[in-house]
């Protein structure tokens, strides 16, 4: 890649930006890229530095803001209070240490998930399948959903058991392999890693109508 936006340097093609997705932006990539005289816009890998910058941006809202609440929409393993894996502190933990019971994380989960997957071509549609004590109930709600906040359910001996043990929670990657369930699920338990989480029976693709 390098190789090639170095040809084009020389050729003065008209560009100011290389845009790619996750798979190449590593920091030596991008300070190599830079150096060759473009800026980049990328997905970045699930490094320490990407969700230390994501916490860095939400303070800075939290300090030249107007004090109104933020809401940050992200992949579970990003905004749970405690590490979804052992390779890098995530966002939620950042946030949670910095700002105790003012950050509250809702995490989300269901038995059946369909969703679009990354491929070479664009995208195609799988689904998978994981079962805990959590989602099991969520079949007999209406609507084959409901919400739990922790903080009032673990006063109940039942469901304070529920919380208090691990459970497998789906967290998907869009481009990541599906063939066994370690590779689309992570052990998790639920009242040490959210305030709160919303469960789902079945999840589909969301449709727009444009």
């Amino acid at each position: 890649m390098l190789k090639l936006l170095k040809s084009a340097k020389k050729a003065v093609i008209p560009a100011k930006y290389v845009l790619f997705d996750s798979w190449f932006s590593s920091p030596s990539s991008l300070h190599a890229i830079k150096e060759i005289g473009y800026d980049v816009i990328a997905m970045v890998k699930k490094t320490r530095m990407r969700d230390g910058h994501m916490a860095e941006k939400v303070e800075w809202f939290l300090e030249h803001g107007d004090g109104s609440l933020i809401f940050i929409n992200g992949h579970n393993g990003h905004i749970g209070r405690m590490d979804a894996t052992l390779y890098y502190n995530c966002l939620g933990k950042l946030l949670y240490e910095e700002l105790g019971d003012g950050y509250f994380a809702i995490g989300t989960d269901a038995e059946v998930t369909i969703f679009n997957s990354q491929t070479d071509d664009g995208f195609e549609e799988k689904k998978v399948q994981n079962s805990n004590d959590l989602n099991a109930l969520a079949a007999g709600n209406n609507g084959n959903y409901y919400y739990v906040d922790f903080s009032t359910a673990e006063e109940d001996n039942d469901w304070n058991e529920i919380l208090s043990k691990k459970q497998s929670i789906t967290s998907l990657n869009v481009g990541g392999p599906t063939i066994i369930k370690a590779f689309y699920t992570t052990e998790i338990i639920p009242i040490d890693t959210f305030d709160g989480m919303i469960i789902y029976d079945k999840v589909s693709l969301t449709t727009l109508e444009l």
